[in-house]
């Protein structure tokens, strides 16, 4: 049975429905496109939220496809990628 994380608590209260994608994980391999391979899905489907906090603009959070990465600068200077 897999551990409820606080998402899937919120998703409960909300009754939001979702499945869980169990996969096998280590320290060494925590990467989304580790996720992509552990699940048999394409990497373009995974997606890795990154959360940064910059001095002017306050928390900023990002959804990134596994295999992209955030351009900060890009970020900073207020561009859509």
């Amino acid at each position: 049975m897999a551990h409820k994380t606080n998402a899937c608590r919120i998703l409960d209260q909300k009754k939001i429905p979702y499945i869980l994608h169990e996969y096998h994980f280590d320290a060494e391999h925590l990467d989304a496109v580790h996720v992509a391979e552990e699940t048999g899905k394409n990497p373009e489907q995974i997606y890795k939220t990154l959360v940064a906090n910059g001095d002017k603009t306050g928390y900023l959070v990002a959804l990134v496809a596994a295999p992209d990465t955030l351009d900060l600068k890009k970020t900073r200077e207020g561009e859509r990628q």
